[in-house]
């Protein structure tokens, strides 16, 4: 499972972009986490505990990462509605002066 990417110590969210990185990162860990126990699942269902206890420790590290990437986009909450109004008054100014923003190149262009 070392294909996710782990959360540093929780690391503010500086930006809108950073912030969809970490949810699509929430999503991958939930992703992983489920079918972890879907597989935890199978095996005890057709009487593969031994196999399946030894899914434990990947489901527990998944669980972790799932915990501290909700805990950092909870802590990140505020600075991230701010931003994403902060972009919406963007866009409504720009979108009365003709123009349409590219949130990606951060720059408005004529229309």
């Amino acid at each position: 499972m070392s294909t996710l990417p782990k959360p540093n110590s929780a690391p503010p969210i500086a930006s809108i972009g950073e912030a969809q990185h970490a949810i699509a990162n929430l999503e991958r860990i939930m992703d992983a986490l489920l079918a972890t126990v879907e597989e935890e699942t199978a095996l005890v269902r057709s009487g593969r505990v031994t196999e399946a206890a030894r899914i434990e420790e990947a489901k527990s590290e998944l669980a972790g990462r799932y915990l501290a990437e909700t805990e950092r986009l909870k802590a990140n909450k505020n600075a991230m509605k701010a931003d994403a109004k902060r972009e919406e008054r963007e866009r409504a100014r720009a979108a009365a002066n003709g123009e349409t923003s590219d949130p990606a190149a951060g720059e408005p262009e004529e229309t």
